[in-house]
């Protein structure tokens, strides 16, 4: 809306109601009901409603249904329906009457259903297979009405059924076969009612009844035998619910009092057809009839009030015809209804009256645009409207009577847009319009005196779009407007002072367009203005300081358009902005203002009323807040909780003498005293309504205590709810995996959570939820989550592994450099035998030198023979010897990774041993040992599956399939979701060119996860964390680049060893040095690479290149 005074701000306005009108909400076939009858309502002992119809079972959460169904290919499945009855016995099982199906006993363990039916060759089964009303008495005995076969008494030791039934020789007998209601009394007799042979009240002890029928000859006997709900209210006096209206009856007096319809007295019983009848917990009488609607019975006045369904009211009652009648443990009323499903209506915590349009009264107001509210002493309360005038409202009639403009009438009200309205210290009603200037009203004559911009007459009101009026202590009535400045009237010349912006005076008010003026205890006058800031007015020297907002002060008042001034009874100043709410300290001019970070439900304070527990009460384009300034609290509502809309608007907020507020919006206006806005007390049971492992749901409810995984069921989540009905959609959720979670996580109204890649071992998941108010329940519900290790992870294997490992390394070193030796040693014999060979030759040569003159040429020849292969030798011994090099550097490198990495712990672990076998160690230090070797135990056990990890994607070839990267990125940022939101990061994605890809998807969730596991590792401290992922096609490969701003990597110094094992560059940051290399090895083992670009100080680009194998 806009901020105020184009006073085009549109609020509906109504008719006074003294009580907020009820609002039934629906839930049908659209919110997920089965079917839309609601035959028969019930709430459970974990607090689930249950909901029988004409097609099924329902149970419901307060977010959507689960539906039982008959399954004839599943004998544990419900028998049939339509359902009649419901009951729940003492050990929590669910009874279910249905028609022509039996009797059905719920599980809700297991799930299933056991039937009960009619044998005819068994005497003891159920008599017959319509059930239409279940009941367990004190005794525990179940007790099933059928339409037919009588009354059964169940015996769950024997599983068969006792039966009584209508012998017409004997009349102590039932009265009836067909019984459609069983109630027990407080004195457990039961109560029986049938179709067509009136009610029986029957004494299990004695196996008798006593007939209550209609007797034509005895008008004080029941007025009807077809009797279809029985209901004792507090006082012991029996309701029955009839084909032919209501009945009282005194079971003392045996007095009978009827109450029907009569068409001519609209007070009466709306219907005769009683279907339910039921007792609130205020004692509140409600009786749904068939046709006729939902009653409210009125003992003393012995009145009904009617809700009925009206088609252009969506919050009026869904249908006419109502079957049941049901109120749930927090305090919400359930109607079932024939066709038009469930309505519930909410318990009225929050006490706002809604003042609202109503066509069905022709005492309203004659505008639905509200502006301002005043209400005098007298109790009359005065509205503005914008574009229908002044409205008066009586406060003894309620009548209410309008002032409008008339262009023919000079002493009309000046304008029909009403911006502001006053009484001064004389009596006099002003009102300030946006048009029309200054009206002064004459209650006697009913007659208007106007006061407007003369320009010829500088006394005369500065401008005639005026915002407010205020009176001060003093006598004086200020008057501000939009655009001329401040205006002081003087109550004998009914002249003008005016106040007005000088460019050239500082000292001046700051802004010609005023808003809101008020006078604090001191006698201080101050103004806020449109866009000036806040001015104090200095009475004696007419002179103005100001306060306006400097972005480089951070004590400056926050925003410079002031819509709303308070001072509180500590004398502090309070100042609604349009960026928030401003405390202003006094004593050292410094203002400290409040934001929607802080909890308001928005920046734009219109209104600012103080109750008698000095909360401040503000209205806002988001609702009204509650602020309790000294513990810094903030209190939301908005208009799921009553109020007229979220959107409030300037200058209509108002507190009445009696210290009711008013606050005025967009469709209408709120009245209420704040200390009858209470939270809803109720504290909501918490259930886990459904776990899941890889996505697919498994029976909670067959899980007797643990949940037992094995180590690769790990991607599994729970789904959980707080049993509130009142307002679902606002119940707050947290939850914590005690090992895992380092605190709880709030999840806000997100109500499930998900957990990759546990390691094995010992959890326990907790999850706690609130209600609609945020009253929570802290002990919640928990569950222990056992993670079994494979086989290789267990601790023997792991210890027999590092053992077996340490020692096989230490072989393969001292092995392979013995053979190196004995390979040289071999290597320089041969050199040495070959080069003997040739000096004899040489020396033999030279003996025969004279012989061999004649053959010089053939002996030089044979010379270059004998160098050529003495060259080649050599090249063969070089390229030899360097062969092993390499092999020996590999082996130095694995030598030095395992007795790097093992060495420590192995050490450890010896050294902890000998202590333990020499029994050197005390009692008290045993546990400190123990613990040690542990630890010693979980390093070996990092460094074995380190090792195994890059081993195993070396050697193991991986499927590819069609990899969706937004959902592994996804799944990463869930992973991480706890450390996303402490480091306060922000991830950016763009998969806009390529969304999929064929590669090895477990690579590329690990990959991801690595990577932005990095990011937040090494993030820098000093800026918010972004980390912006882009995948592209690049040709014959793909491009996949994780950038952030964290703290980079010196890669002149640091690059050449940056995908290297253990490699670490930031020691201030808890690593290992693995993740790179397990990124760049997996990439390798999909035929790719990795690339990294770093600046110090402003952040990484890794750059993944893959083949473009697109999907």
């Amino acid at each position: 809306m806009k901020y105020i005074l184009t006073l085009s701000s549109l609020l509906l306005f109504s008719l006074i109601t003294i009580a907020q009108p009820i609002k039934f909400e629906h839930l049908s076939l659209e919110q997920g009901l089965s079917q839309s009858s609601a035959i028969a309502i019930l709430q459970d002992r974990q607090g689930f409603i249950w909901i029988g119809t004409d097609d099924g079972l329902n149970c419901y959460d307060g977010y959507g249904f689960t539906v039982y169904r008959y399954d004839a290919k599943d004998s544990t499945s419900i028998s049939g329906y339509p359902i009649y009855s419901l009951c729940e016995d003492r050990e929590g099982s669910l009874w279910i009457g249905t028609l022509g199906g039996g009797l059905d006993k719920f599980d809700p363990v297991t799930k299933s259903f056991e039937h009960f039916i009619n044998d005819p060759k068994n005497p003891h089964s159920l008599s017959n297979n319509t059930v239409l009303s279940i009941h367990q008495d004190r005794a525990g005995s179940i007790w099933a009405g059928t339409d037919g076969g009588g009354l059964n008494r169940f015996d769950p030791k024997t599983k068969t059924f006792e039966h009584y039934t209508n012998d017409p020789s004997n009349p102590r007998t039932l009265s009836n076969n067909s019984v459609k209601i069983i109630y027990e009394d407080r004195l457990g007799l039961l109560w029986i009612g049938t179709k067509g042979g009136g009610l029986n009240k029957f004494d299990p002890r004695a196996n008798t009844f006593e007939h209550l029928t209609k007797d034509i000859k005895n008008p004080n006997s029941l007025n009807n035998d077809f009797i279809q709900a029985i209901c004792e209210d507090r006082a012991g006096f029996f309701w029955i619910g009839t084909g032919n209206g209501l009945t009282k009856f005194n079971p003392k007096t045996k007095a009978f009092e009827h109450f029907t319809n009569d068409p001519k007295n609209q007070n009466s019983l709306s219907g005769n057809k009683v279907f339910s009848i039921f007792e609130d917990r205020a004692g509140m009488l409600w009786i749904g009839t068939y046709g006729g609607g939902l009653n409210k019975f009125n003992s003393k006045t012995k009145s009904f009030e009617h809700f009925t369904n009206d088609p252009k009211n969506q919050n009026s009652l869904s249908s006419n015809k109502v079957l049941s009648i049901f109120q749930d443990r927090a305090g919400s009323l359930w109607v079932g209804t024939d066709g038009a499903g469930l309505n519930k209506v909410n318990p009225p915590t929050k006490a706002f009256e809604l003042v609202s349009n109503s066509s069905k009264n022709s005492q309203r107001l004659n505008n639905n645009s509200i502006s301002s509210i005043y209400q005098d002493r007298t109790g009359t309360l005065w509205v503005g409207t914008n574009g229908g005038g002044l409205n008066k409202i009586d406060p003894v009639g309620r009548a209410v009577e309008y002032f409008t403009h008339y262009p023919k009438n000079p002493t009309s009200i000046s304008s029909n847009y009403v911006t502001s309205i006053q009484k001064d210290r004389t009596g006099a009603l002003w009102i300030g319009t946006s048009d029309g200037g200054l009206n002064k009203f004459d209650p006697t004559t009913k007659t208007f005196e106007h006061f407007t911009n003369e320009p010829k007459n500088p006394k005369s009101l500065s401008n005639n779009t005026i915002v407010s009026i205020y009176s001060d202590s003093s006598g004086s009535t200020w008057i501000a407007t939009f655009g001329g400045g401040l205006n002081r009237l003087d109550p004998y010349s009914y002249t003008f002072d005016h106040f007005m912006n000088e460019p050239q005076n500082e000292h001046s008010l700051s802004n010609n367009s005023v808003f809101p003026i008020y006078e604090d205890r001191s006698g201080t006058l101050w103004v806020g203005t449109y866009s000036g800031g806040l001015n104090k007015f200095d009475l004696t020297t007419k002179t103005f300081e100001r306060f306006t907002n400097n972005p480089k002060n951070q004590k400056s008042i926050s925003n410079n358009m002031v819509l709303s001034l308070y001072q509180d009874r500590s004398g502090t100043l309070w100042i609604g902005t349009l960026g928030g709410l401003n405390r202003f300290d006094l004593a050292t001019k410094t203002f400290t203002y409040f934001t929607v970070k802080d909890g308001l439900p928005n920046d734009c304070i219109y209104g600012i009323l103080a109750d008698q527990s000095d909360n401040l009460w503000l209205s806002t384009n988001n609702g009204l807040c509650k602020f309790n300034p000294k513990r810094l609290t903030f209190r939301n509502y908005d208009v799921t909780d009553g109020l007229q809309g979220n959107e409030f608007n300037s200058g209509a907020y108002h507190r009445g003498p009696d210290g009711k507020f008013y606050f005025g919006g967009n469709n209408g206006f709120n009245a209420f005293f704040p200390d009858s806005i209470k939270d809803n007390p109720y504290i909501p049971p918490i259930v886990i309504t459904d776990f899941k492992i890889f996505e697919k749901s498994v029976n909670y409810g067959l899980i007797p205590h643990d949940i037992v995984l094995n180590y690769d069921q790990n991607f599994f989540s729970f789904e959980f709810s707080a049993l509130n009905f009142i307002l679902p959609e606002k119940n707050q959720y947290a939850y914590q995996m005690v090992g895992f979670d380092k605190d709880w996580i709030y999840s806000g109204t997100r109500r499930y959570a998900s957990y990759t890649n546990l390691h094995p071992g010992t959890y326990t998941f907790r999850v706690k939820g609130s209600n609609n108010d945020g009253v929570w329940n802290e002990q919640g519900i928990s569950i222990k989550v056992v993670i079994n290790p494979p086989w290789w992870l267990t601790w023997w294997f792991r210890g027999a592994l590092v053992v077996g490992l340490a020692t096989a390394a230490i072989g393969v070193y001292l092995f392979r450099t013995r053979q190196i030796r004995q390979t040289n040693r071999r290597l320089k014999t041969m050199v040495e035998e070959r080069t003997k060979e040739l000096r004899e030759k040489n020396e033999e040569i030279a003996a025969q030198n004279e012989e061999l003159v004649q053959s010089e040429e053939e002996i030089s020849s044979q010379r270059e023979q004998l160098a050529a292969q003495n060259e080649n030798l050599e090249s063969q011994v070089a390229r030899r010897t360097l062969e092993l090099t390499v092999q020996n550097q590999q082996l130095e490198q694995f030598a030095f990774i395992a007795s790097h990495n093992l060495r420590g712990p192995v050490a450890r672990m010896l050294g902890l041993g000998k202590l333990v076998g020499a029994g050197a160690i005390a009692d008290n230090e045993k546990e400190y040992v123990m613990n040690n070797l542990l630890e010693n135990t979980k390093e070996l056990d990092t460094v074995v599956r380190d090792l195994s990890h890059i081993l195993d994607i070396r050697n193991t070839q991986q499927q590819i399939t069609t990899t969706d990267l937004a959902k592994e990125l996804a799944l990463a940022e869930h992973t991480l979701a706890a450390e996303i939101a402490e480091a306060g990061a922000v991830v950016m994605a763009d998969f806009a060119q390529l969304e999929s890809l064929e590669t090895v998807r477990p690579y590329i969730q690990s990959i991801f996860l690595n990577l932005l596991d990095n990011a937040i590792k090494y993030r820098d401290p000093e800026r918010p964390l972004v980390v912006r992922v882009k995948a592209q096609a690049e040709g014959k490969f793909v491009r996949i680049s994780f950038a952030d701003n964290g703290l980079g990597i010196d890669m002149e110094r640091d690059g050449g060893k940056l995908f290297t094992l253990y490699a670490r560059f930031h020691f201030d940051v808890k690593g290992k040095g693995m993740s790179l290399f397990l990124v760049k090895t997996q990439l390798e083992a999909m035929g790719g690479r990795i690339e990294a670009e770093s600046t110090v100080g402003k952040g990484t680009t890794f750059n993944l290149y893959l083949s473009n194998r697109i999907s």
